[in-house]
């Protein structure tokens, strides 16, 4: 399951926020079958290469938008989050517009004032 997770992370994850993406993908590769992460913040960002309170505002940013599901916490033992794909074809559509406003989540294709190269002429 953490392969496919991950792999539906990548294609399908937030795109303008390279932090909570790469907390994400780190915990969706660290998920269990159901989705469920409970790895530790210094696991996290040590994994993703982010220090600790780049990884706590990032999964803050996540649980906020959408992305996660805080299953269990409990005092001195790390918090258990189940990963939510928003995008993902057959899976449930949670809010996700303040990571990423684009549906398809890859961003803007073309900014503003850059023009198509592939447009017709006319």
């Amino acid at each position: 399951m953490t392969a496919a997770l991950a792999h539906d992370v990548i294609r399908f994850g937030p795109a303008r926020d390279q932090g909570a993406f790469l907390t994400l993908l780190v915990m969706s590769h660290e998920a269990d079958e159901h989705g469920v992460c409970s790895q530790t913040t210094a696991a996290l960002a040590a994994a993703s290469r982010q220090p600790e309170p780049a990884v706590r505002s990032a999964l803050r940013r996540l649980r906020a938008a959408g992305w996660l599901v805080l299953e269990a916490s409990a005092e001195g033992r790390p918090a258990r989050y189940r990963v939510v794909l928003a995008g993902a074809p057959g899976k449930a559509r949670a809010r996700r517009d303040e990571l990423d406003p684009w549906p398809d989540g890859v961003g803007d294709p073309w900014p503003e004032g850059v023009p198509d190269l592939n447009a017709r002429a006319g």
